[in-house]
Formats: structure tokens, C-alpha cells, sequence
């Protein structure tokens, strides 16, 4: 350690086996160790200390520095390093609260301030989506929703029957292709059918517009459909598993329902074999066009 003028050193944390001696002989000890390069043993026999070798340096007192605590207003101190380190022993602290000048810092009023921040993010999507919205009767869900909300209630209810789980979600699959899976949750979400729970955790939602834009398969999503009673786990059952006899009465509607899902299975299975030979491939209109003509006559596994 070189003597760059005097050293300001913090008493009243230095170790307890060189506390009984008086702060020149401390220096002399620390001069012998750092300037004169005496040899640790040598310097335990000189002052006849009682202490280990390797604890020496742990009981010298921390240097003073030049830096603040920005909530004690105490100059900060950090502790000496061995002669063979390259610098001082780690972050400069704070003396009274142990604060260090790092977004790492883990002292008790960093983690106050850090409590304060989260608990204002989570108050701002709260406000944004903790507003009530009316509830989205059954008799008027269209075949289409009943489709998509079915899809979603089996692939990510949580077990409690109480949320929608966007992990969940990401994890299975809504439909054949990406594309058709985000389309069914934008239109669930934006008929209100079903919201975005304002509980879910704050890194589903981005920084840029926060909290106004979310990564879809992060947030979790509450149901806001009622029926004709109060009884939740008869709404779910309903819901999750509609009767396929409205489904009978609408046959137009249902076929293009299945030729939009067949279409889909098709592109996703002509993506998995091109991928498979090493081509890259993105089906267009053409391929659209191949596709639903082949449907008119072959089912779904012949055409694969």
C-alpha cells in the first residue's frame, strides 16, 4: 500500500486483537505489513501479537474515502487488502447502515427504496387494469369465442380455477401456428371476455409504455363471463367444455371454423418437413390457395 499522504483511518471498526494498542503502533504495524514488506510472522513476533497469520489483515481498520452516504450523510470506509491483492477490499460502506454505491446493494434502506419503487409499478398497473369492467353474459358468446375461450381455459387454468396462467399458456399450444395462438387471446382480450390480472408479476409488462404493453404469455389473464347463477365451478365446466350441439346447428360456420384449423395443421406440418431437410420456407397465398384446394377433397393426414 503506498503512503500517498496520510491515511485517514476508521477506529471503531478495527479488529479486537489490535484494539488494545495505541493507534501509532497500529500505523507501524500496518507500515511494517504494506511499505517495509515484512513477513506476516515476522511482524506476529515483533509486536508479540496473538493471532494467526492468515487473520492478520482482518483486524487492521478500514481506510476512509472520500465518498458519502447518500442516507446517513457518513463518509464510507472500506476495508484493506492483502499486499499481494490489486486494490482495496471490495466496495466501499457506509460505517452505520452498511450502504455501498452499487445497484446490488442489499442494506436495509436500498431494499426500502427498492420496496417503494416496485410498490408504485405496482400500483400504476393496478390503476391500469384494475378497473371494473362488466361482466360478459354466456347467452352472449358467440360460437367463435366459446371456441377460443374453451381453447384457453384447457390449456392454461391454473388448478384453482381462479386464473388463466400465461406460462401455461406459452407452454402448450392454442392452435397449429404462433400467429393463430396470439389472435386468439387479442380477440378474447379485446371483447373483455377475458382481462389482463393486474397481480400479474411487473416483468410481464415493458418498460417502454409502461404498463400499457405486456408480453402476452407473462401476464396472467382473469375470466369475465357470468351466467345465468353464481355458481363459478358450473361456469368453468360450461365454458371449458361447450356442447358440441350448438356447434351442429351452425354447420357453415363450424366448417369454416375446421378449415381454418386445417389450414393451419397443414402450414405447420409443411414448416416441420421443410425445416426438417434444412430449408427455409414462409407458406404465402399460393401455398393458401394449394392447401384449400387439396381440403375440398383429401382429409388433413392424406394431404400430409
Amino acid at each position: 500500500m503506498e503512503n500517498k499522504g496520510e491515511i485517514n483511518f476508521y477506529w471503531d471498526k478495527i479488529g479486537n486483537r489490535l484494539r488494545n494498542l495505541d493507534k501509532t503502533e497500529v500505523k507501524n504495524i500496518i507500515a511494517d505489513y504494506y511499505t517495509n514488506k515484512i513477513k506476516v510472522k515476522d511482524i506476529i513476533t515483533k509486536y508479540h501479537l496473538n493471532i494467526l497469520s492468515s487473520q492478520l489483515i482482518k483486524e487492521f481498520p478500514p481506510i476512509v474515502v472520500d465518498k458519502k452516504c447518500p442516507y446517513d450523510n457518513e463518509k464510507m470506509i472500506v476495508n484493506l487488502h492483502s499486499r499481494d491483492g490489486l486494490g482495496l477490499s471490495g466496495e466501499p460502506y457506509c460505517p452505520i447502515c452498511g450502504h455501498q454505491n452499487s445497484q446490488y446493494c442489499r442494506c436495509e434502506n436500498c431494499l426500502e427504496e427498492e420496496k417503494k419503487y416496485l410498490e408504485n409499478l405496482r400500483n400504476k398497473v393496478r390503476d391500469t387494469y384494475l378497473v371494473p369492467q362488466e361482466k360478459v353474459k354466456i347467452d352472449n358468446l358467440t360460437l367463435r369465442d366459446k371456441l377460443f375461450l374453451a381453447t384457453v381455459l384447457k390449456t392454461g387454468l391454473n388448478e384453482e380455477t381462479t386464473k388463466i396462467m400465461g406460462s401455461k399458456l406459452a407452454e402448450g399450444k392454442l392452435s397449429p401456428l404462433a400467429g393463430m395462438d396470439k389472435d386468439v387471446l387479442s380477440s378474447l382480450v379485446s371483447k373483455n371476455i377475458i382481462l389482463v390480472d393486474p397481480e400479474s408479476s411487473l416483468d410481464a409488462f415493458v418498460d417502454e409504455n409502461f404498463p400499457e404493453t405486456y408480453y402476452i404469455y407473462k401476464v396472467n389473464y382473469l375470466l369475465n363471463v357470468t351466467g345465468e347463477n353464481d355458481n363459478h365451478d358450473q361456469l368453468i365446466g360450461m365454458l371449458e367444455y361447450p356442447k358440441s350441439e350448438e356447434f351442429y346447428l351452425e354447420p357453415k360456420l363450424s366448417l369454416r371454423f375446421w378449415k381454418e384449423l386445417a389450414l393451419a395443421e397443414c402450414k405447420e406440418f409443411l414448416n416441420y418437413r421443410m425445416k426438417a431437410v434444412g430449408f427455409s420456407f414462409n407458406p404465402g397465398k399460393k401455398t393458401n390457395l394449394v392447401l384449400n384446394n387439396l381440403l375440398k377433397n383429401f382429409s388433413i393426414g392424406q394431404i400430409w
